[in-house]
């Protein structure tokens, strides 16, 4: 339910359940609410121009969901990184953004989907990677 108020724009409403979500804690042995109430933070912190905070939240859901195998949770997680990626850019850091960019599209690729997150596009606009050192 969350995610769907924050994509509505009922930051509030949206925060309170992935709150809601995070106090009752994990099901025993899957992360799965939990991944999704802290990508739902993500995106209201993300909305709401809260930057740092999206990142903070981003890396707490992917942290459970890069836990996922199968091709459903696969493609969320792809997405949940093109969304880290994109909080990550506005928040200054560039070459964490690519990074997410850039895994984010190699999971699109393995799966054999096309590019419906615009993540390519994205990793174009960003430039070549800097060099290391």
């Amino acid at each position: 339910m969350g995610e769907c108020y924050a994509r509505l724009g009922n930051y509030d409403l949206a925060r309170g359940y992935a709150r809601q979500a995070l106090e009752l804690g994990p099901d025993p042995g899957d992360p799965t609410n939990m991944a999704l109430a802290w990508g739902v933070l993500g995106l209201v912190h993300y909305r709401l121009g809260e930057r740092r905070h999206a990142v903070s939240c981003y890396r707490q859901a992917l942290v459970l969901a890069n836990q996922w195998k199968t091709p459903l949770a696969r493609r969320w997680l792809a997405s949940l990184l093109a969304d880290f990626g994109d909080a990550c850019a506005a928040a200054g850091n560039l070459p964490a953004a690519a990074g997410a960019w850039q895994q984010a599209l190699q999971i699109l690729d393995e799966l054999g989907l096309p590019d419906s997150l615009g993540v390519r596009a994205r990793l174009e606009q960003a430039g070549p990677p800097s060099p290391p050192g």
